[in-house]
Formats: structure tokens, sequence, C-alpha cells
């Protein structure tokens, strides 16, 4: 894993965080608890959520993608 990556991973892991956890992560997503967690082991998500994860949890899209 390359710092990129883990630095992903961590902002991911803010992000369902601030939302309260994976359920609500998911649910406010509009995705499976399963994709959120894959989301959050990987440290990857598709390019298009990066705006909607910055504007409902604070997190800069450029630390995500």
């Amino acid at each position: 894993m390359d710092l990129q990556e883990g630095n992903r991973r961590k902002q991911i892991a803010v992000a369902v965080k601030r939302a309260g956890g994976p359920s609500n992560f998911a649910r406010t997503m509009g995705v499976s608890r399963r994709v959120a967690n894959n989301c959050r082991k990987q440290g990857h998500l598709p390019a298009d959520r990066a705006p909607e994860i910055e504007q409902l949890f604070g997190i800069p899209r450029d630390q995500l993608l």
C-alpha cells in the first residue's frame, strides 16, 4: 500500500465516521453496506461520488481520489 492509498482509506474512514457508521454512510450514499465497506477497505470509490462525499461530510475530493 502506498502513502496515497493509505490516505484515501483514512479519509473514507473519516467520512464513514462522520456519517455515524457504515450503515448510515451507506444509506446516505444510496449504496449497500457491503459496497460502502468495500470502498473503505480498498481505499477506492467512484470518482463521480467524490463531490457528494465532499459536500456531505466535508472531506476534500482531492483527498478521496
